[in-house]
């Protein structure tokens, strides 16, 4: 895949907002982010309850599995919890952890799925 549009990302475990879109089964919820605009504004919801990502890649159906399938990339399973509590700088050294423990998994680096 290559870059993606530049527009907002914005995950989080809030399955009542308006506009939220579950991922699969896994608790964790994309867009609603005129709701969560709202709702942070009111004082109802705080903004760290919120991730934000800018820009993304996109892949022609097929691709992304594909490529999988070629061990270009490595599916780690976390835990909706771990990946949403992380703020700030730990964000980062989440993702560090994890390509860290898979490299020690299978002796190969990898991108993290």
């Amino acid at each position: 895949g290559g870059d993606g549009p530049d527009k907002l990302l914005m995950l989080h475990n809030i399955p009542e907002l308006e506009g939220a879109v579950p991922i699969g089964d896994s608790g964790v919820y994309i867009g609603g982010v005129t709701a969560a605009v709202q709702l942070v504004e009111r004082g109802d919801l705080e903004p760290d309850q919120f991730h934000f990502f800018f820009k993304r890649c996109e892949w022609l159906p097929g691709a992304l599995q594909k490529e999988i399938n070629q061990e270009l990339w490595k599916m780690a399973k976390v835990s909706p919890h771990l990946l949403l509590k992380q703020k700030g700088r730990r964000k980062r050294k989440l993702w560090n952890d994890l390509r860290s423990r898979l490299l020690k998994k299978t002796n190969k680096p990898a991108s993290l799925l």
